[in-house]
């Protein structure tokens, strides 16, 4: 990721759901930013993990239809619906 603002904590409501989630093995349609210089993806994952890392934030761990796993830090996420 490039050129990310400082990472601004996310809601226990926010962070709750996507726990609930993982654990039933929800997908999840995700509205997001990749960082702050692009547009919105949009996309059904399958989360796997929160994960927080020193000093950059709190980030979700996922894999898309292709089986290929990224993350995405929790405050990028504008919008998720449970699938």
């Amino acid at each position: 990721m490039s050129h990310l603002a400082p990472y601004q904590p996310v809601s226990c409501k926010m962070h709750s759901e996507l726990e609930w989630a993982i654990m039933q093995a929800k997908s999840l349609k995700l509205t997001y930013y990749k960082d702050i210089n692009t547009q919105k993806i949009t996309q059904i994952v399958k989360p796997i993990d929160l994960i927080t890392q020193k000093n950059k934030g709190e980030f979700l761990l996922c894999v898309d239809n292709n089986d290929i796993s990224f993350k995405i830090r929790l405050d990028l996420i504008e919008h998720y619906d449970l699938n």
